[in-house]
């Protein structure tokens, strides 16, 4: 840094570095103006942030460690998910620390072999009494595959909403609460490794199945704050996140949520509207005109196109899952889908 070429050599870097970032930028532009208008990206600006990729790279903030400390912190508020019974010898494992151990797993798409390598290599003791004599306690790829499959599914859930709040909290410490009521809901296809019968172009062929996600994401801070998945799944309900909600005890006095048009039937605003939702949904038309429905109408008296706007950024944590994952399911049995999909869709 003493040297006399460092600055003007820094200089001439930042501004290589700006010249092809720009260049990038206007061919990125360029490219998307040749697709229909539909599928052009909403922002290009905001879906090609310069820096951005790098930036996240380097300030480290999706590390294991971190993810993991973070992870710990909600297991110390939901408590164990089971208590070891007195009758037996205490458990080599601590409870806690396993199950903050595979809470962390699905935010990375980790195998549970690549998970102990991670644990290994931040020398994660995951024994109920550490002994410093002997080397660090690892479990194995099965233990750690047992351990989850012990895990009940509304553990999971639970913990996704409590990763939920302390994402909001944090956001509310630094830039207020204004906008920490307002959600938006979606839903999406995940694809699974097995593989069924299906009938292609007139011809029997094998394709991979797919696993239905319907969740509720808060927009400011990109966080899935409920999620349901099946087979089989609705993806035109509300209802069920909303109940799903409501069993777990959170208010939904203050709650403004944000759907495209498949949310558009009449029994999503009527269950919104016993609860006190704010619903803002893009209305269907038929003949140009939006379907009939008593609170339906009700709602769509009250919409407003700039706030429907803000919608798209539901698509964010879908996003943050396809880059990491590409948007895949490895588990075959329906109870671990559900367990790999929770935590799966989380962008702390």
């Amino acid at each position: 840094m003493n040297s006399p070429g460092f600055l003007p050599n820094l200089l001439n870097a930042i501004e290589d570095t700006l010249m092809n970032d720009l260049v990038d930028d206007i061919l990125r532009e360029e490219r998307n103006n040749l697709r229909p208008e539909r599928k052009r990206p909403w922002s290009p600006l905001k879906t090609g942030a310069p820096f951005y990729d790098k930036a996240r790279e380097h300030s480290k903030v999706n590390s294991f460690e971190d993810a993991l400390r973070r992870a710990q912190q909600v297991v110390d508020q939901l408590g164990p998910p089971w208590a070891p019974s007195p009758r037996w010898r205490p458990p080599f494992y601590n409870i806690e620390k396993m199950t903050s151990v595979v809470l962390t797993k699905h935010f990375f798409p980790f195998s549970f072999g690549r998970l102990k390598a991670n644990l290994k290599e931040l020398r994660f003791d995951c024994r109920n009494v550490p002994d410093p004599a002997q080397a660090i306690g690892i479990p194995s790829k099965s233990e750690l595959h047992w351990f989850m499959l012990q895990i009940p599914a509304p553990y999971f859930h639970e913990a996704e909403r409590l990763l939920d709040e302390l994402a909001a909290d944090s956001y509310g410490d630094l830039f207020g609460t204004e906008e920490l009521d307002r959600f938006g809901v979606d839903g999406t296809e995940i694809r699974c490794d097995t593989l069924e019968e299906a009938l292609i172009a007139g011809q029997q062929r094998l394709r991979h199945s797919t696993d239905r996600v319907n969740f509720i994401s808060r927009l400011v801070t990109n966080t899935v704050s409920e999620i349901s998945s099946s087979d089989h799944e609705n993806s035109k309900d509300l209802r069920k996140l909303l109940k799903n909600r409501e069993e777990s005890d959170r208010v939904l006095d203050d709650m403004e949520i944000i759907g495209d048009r498949d949310y558009d039937v009449e029994y999503n605003y009527r269950f919104a509207a016993q609860r006190n939702v704010r619903v803002t949904i893009k209305p269907k038309t038929y003949a140009g005109k939006p379907y009939k429905g008593r609170y339906r109408k009700q709602a769509q008296a009250n919409f407003s196109s700039k706030t429907y706007k803000s919608r798209k950024k539901v698509e964010r944590p879908l996003g943050n899952m396809e880059s990491r994952d590409g948007n895949k399911i490895h588990y075959k049995r329906p109870d671990m889908k559900e367990k790999g999909e929770a935590p799966a869709d989380h962008c702390p």
